[in-house]
């Protein structure tokens, strides 16, 4: 006999746990019902009639209260079923529909059949809420549920709970998994259970292998252990009803939960690291990056004083705030947000966000200052110090690293790679990472700190200024990291231009064969030794370097001859206004916003230097990989992971020849090229990444206006550059491209102006620009296909509105 799954349920639970059920008694409507067969045969008819076609609801309605008015109840049942009750002194009732249909394995039907509460045991009620609870199995809301969930039929039948009632101190629901490997509780301080209700609740999510978090009493680890031997039990995440007093708690329903926990969402946002991995990147980059990501923030907060165990606890956002979508680097913008919350402080989310402008911000809230103070313990308080002190000499950390640094990348220069077996070539490079990341917490806490000063900026000192005064108050850097390659490309370009007449030639070739070439030469190498590293999209490994082509150095450079870096030195006056209290805290502000800037662009040269050494690496290690016939040529390298190439070296692999692996993705990777860079991708399901579609916020198509983070007003001609070239005369047009990284600014000497796809005020291509007094646009969607070389369009760097024609 099949009572329902909630009938069989309950009857699971209290022969699992005969103390932890409510008294109850289920009854079958076969049973109690006179006439039964032809009743459920007529109620049967009904159904499926009603689900093969659209009926009205009215006549639904009619239909449903015809046949109830043919329904009686047994006499002797009834009279059976009060007799029994009032024997046990049940002083109050209630009454469940127990259905056939409800919680499968696919559909849950939760909700849609009636329960009662507080009912006075008479006979009258008996009778009164059994005929509802019958009623409720073909209610229109079933009917309404199983048309929406494709249904052709379902089974009408079950039974009746008549339980008696528990009056808990508080009550509320139990899902004993959510996805993530937590089980979470959400309880209201009533015997009412008003959650299922959806009234607001109390929620607690712990790890269900660390139940004895400090959030849970006794009791509610009682239930959850309970709730957890029961899952196992009927081998399914559940969905249970609780209630607790001060001696026990009791559980009043189980049930299958109704969404699939073995599915999982993943969300990844591209809108700042777009600037570094624009397109495609391959395989050996983005395992490369993805390690250096995995260990650079436990080095930071270690620095912090935060604990092993908790760098433990954390291990899974550290390792995974990076995505690989389509051969495209997305941030795991989710991970990023839990990164945030991890430091002290109560505005940092919106700090963080203020740094994602100008895609719209996705975060969940932090909680309020008080219940963060709340939640501090000793620990924390002093990681807080700690950090606010590492805040405030964050300047001369800074410059020791610089040093250090510095020394240890002269000391790899000098390394003879070639000479080198594969295995010495990994050991070396392992090392090496490693000294350099025990070192790299401090530009992350830099990074902190440009994320503070520039959130306090913006969100407090800036909050009533136009846009342009705020962007021209960002200008001003004093170290110029970013400017210094600039200017002495710009100077190389004079040099070679004297040469060139000098010697009564205009091509750059000829100047090998004169007098002039040494001098020349000897100043491009100069350059190649002093920012060798720079080179468009240097973090790329793939990507060639500028530096391995003395002539992309001299071509750049003679293209810049003309160039007149107007260098920002104006003063920001908006200060002025302010009190003098204010206009000193203002003043703080802003001067350690933009040392914080000024750092960030040095350590940006410097993680490109890390990438170079990588690429040498690498290319050393692909040489004798042909040799070994592992791959055909040494550029095929890159189409392998580190683990891969590793598996090789160390004798892990199970193949030794990637040449079909490398032809394989090859051919993967064309059909990624064709489809473009999302800034915002969802993933869900059983394996999220596997099937992920874009959720960017949409565009007006119907104007061309971006974010302005650079002021100034130009007209001029365009020039869409899709790819990078030494050669190109960019000289007074305005550059078009989809990204501006570090190498790409060697455009820029020569630029009137600039529209990127990617950027933000604090991106690279806006701090140049700022600096080098260039309009600049970021943020215009599908720019490299909107506009055309040659045309002639203005466009102003602080609305972002750009205006085609004359």
């Amino acid at each position: 006999m099949n009572y329902g799954t909630k009938a069989d349920n309950l009857a699971l639970i209290r022969k699992l746990h005969p103390n932890r059920v409510p008294p109850f008694e289920a009854t079958l409507f076969s049973d109690i019902i006179v006439n039964y067969p032809a009743t459920i045969k007529r109620v049967n008819r009904f159904v499926n009639s009603t689900l093969s076609r659209q009926t009205n609801q009215k006549k639904i309605r009619l239909q449903i209260d015809k046949i109830m008015q043919s329904v009686k109840l047994e006499n002797t049942k009834i009279e059976s079923l009060h007799k029994n009750i009032s024997k046990k002194r049940w002083r109050k009732i209630s009454i469940r529909t127990s259905a056939l249909s409800e919680d499968s394995e696919s559909h849950s039907f939760a909700g849609q059949y009636l329960s009662f509460i507080d009912v006075t045991p008479s006979r009258n009620n008996l009778e009164k809420y059994i005929l509802k609870s019958f009623k409720s199995l073909f209610s229109e809301p079933v009917l309404a549920y199983s048309r929406s969930h494709g249904f052709n039929k379902i089974d009408v039948g079950g039974s009746v709970i008549v339980q008696e009632m528990f009056y808990g101190a508080r009550s509320g629901v139990l899902f004993t998994e959510d996805g993530q490997g937590n089980v979470v509780l959400s309880f209201t301080d009533s015997w009412r259970n008003t959650v299922v209700e959806g009234d607001s609740a109390t929620t607690i999510s712990v790890q269900r292998t660390n139940l004895n978090s400090k959030d849970m009493t006794p009791l509610l680890r009682s239930i959850v252990k309970t709730g957890l031997e029961l899952e196992k039990h009927m081998g399914a995440a559940l969905d249970i009803e609780w209630s607790y007093d001060k001696h026990t708690f009791m559980l009043l329903q189980a049930r299958p939960q109704s969404t699939d926990t073995r599915n999982y969402s993943v969300t990844w946002d591209a809108t700042n690291i777009s600037e570094n991995y624009p397109g495609i990147t391959l395989p050996l980059t983005y395992s490369f990056i993805k390690n250096l990501y995995a260990n650079v923030y436990p080095s930071f907060f270690s620095l912090l004083g935060m604990s092993t165990k908790k760098l433990q606890q954390n291990y899974n956002i550290f390792d995974n705030t990076l995505g690989y979508i389509d051969g495209k680097v997305y941030y795991r913008i989710n991970n990023w947000y839990e990164i945030v919350k991890l430091l002290p402080g109560s505005h940092n989310q919106e700090f963080f966000e203020a740094m994602l402008d100008p895609v719209k911000k996705r975060g969940n809230q932090q909680p309020n200052r008080r219940s963060r103070l709340t939640m501090m313990n000793f620990r924390m308080v002093l990681m807080s110090m700690r950090f606010f002190w590492l805040l405030l000499r964050s300047r001369s950390y800074s410059n020791k690293f610089t040093k250090n640094f510095s020394a240890i990348y002269h000391e790899i220069d000098k390394l003879n790679w070639a000479a080198m077996s594969a295995e010495a070539c990994l050991n070396h490079l392992h090392s090496i990472r490693q000294r350099l990341l025990v070192q790299w917490g401090i530009p992350i806490l830099n990074d902190v700190r440009v994320m503070i000063f520039h959130g306090i900026y913006k969100t407090m000192i800036m909050k009533d200024a136009n846009r342009k005064v705020y962007l021209e108050s960002l200008s001003g850097l004093r170290d110029r990291a970013s400017i210094k390659p600039l200017e002495e490309l710009a100077q190389l370009g004079n040099k070679i231009n004297i040469a060139l007449k000098r010697e009564d030639t205009t091509c750059l070739d000829d100047l090998k064969t004169t007098s002039s070439w040494t001098d020349i030469e000897k100043g491009a190498r100069h350059f190649i030794d002093t920012f060798g590293g720079r080179t468009p999209d240097e973090l790329q490994l793939e990507n060639p370097r500028l530096s391995e082509n003395i002539f992309n150095i001299i071509s750049l450079a003679y293209a810049s001859k003309d160039a007149s870096l107007k260098l920002h030195k104006k003063k920001n006056s908006y200060f002025q206004h302010l009190p003098i209290h204010k206009k000193i805290f203002a003043n703080i502000i802003a001067k350690n916003m933009r040392s914080a800037i000024d750092y960030r662009e040095r350590f940006r040269f410097n993680r490109a230097q890390i990438f170079g050494i990588g690429r040498t690496v690498y290319l050393e290690i692909g040489k004798k990989f042909v040799i070994a016939n592992i791959i055909t040529n040494e550029n095929d390298i890159f189409w392998l992971t580190e683990q891969e190439i590793e598996a090789v070296i160390r004798g892990h692999s199970w193949e030794y020849n990637l040449q079909e692996t490398v032809a394989r993705r090859k051919t993967l990777y064309k059909s990624y090229e064709t489809e473009p860079l999302c800034l915002h991708v969802t993933g869900e399901g059983i394996i999220a990444p596997k099937t992920t579609i874009n959720s960017t916020p949409p565009q007006n198509s119907q104007s061309i206006t971006g974010a302005g983070v650079a002021p100034g007003n130009i007209k001029a001609e365009t020039i869409v550059v899709h790819k990078f070239e030494p050669t190109l005369d960019v000289a007074g047009k305005i550059l078009v491209v989809k990204h501006v990284d570090p190498g790409w600014t060697l455009l820029l000497v020569q630029a009137a102006g600039v529209i990127s796809e990617q950027g933000n005020p604090l991106s690279h291509v806006a701090i140049v620009s700022r600096e080098i007094s260039i309009p600049a646009i970021v943020g215009i969607t599908g720019a490299v296909k909107l506009f055309k070389s040659g045309e002639t369009i203005s466009i102003d760097g602080t609305t972002g509105e750009v205006v085609r024609g004359a």
